[in-house]
């Protein structure tokens, strides 16, 4: 079972589904490196059927 948090993102198994959400709505390098990791190490358990990926609307990207 999957279970992490950081700033960068927060982790969490559901049964067949690893849900990730961003706690911020850019991706910076280390936000990229933990979806890498977590995208990979889903993708070697079989019992990962699904990933949701989501993000925090409540941020401000600065790109506005």
């Amino acid at each position: 079972m999957y279970t992490s948090s950081s700033d960068a993102l927060h982790v969490e198994q559901r049964d067949a589904q690893l849900r990730i959400h961003f706690s911020r709505p850019t991706i910076n390098y280390a936000m990229l490196e933990a979806l890498t990791a977590c995208v990979l190490e889903a993708t070697a358990d079989d019992e990962i059927r699904a990933l949701i990926v989501n993000v925090s609307a409540d941020g401000d990207d600065g790109n506005d």
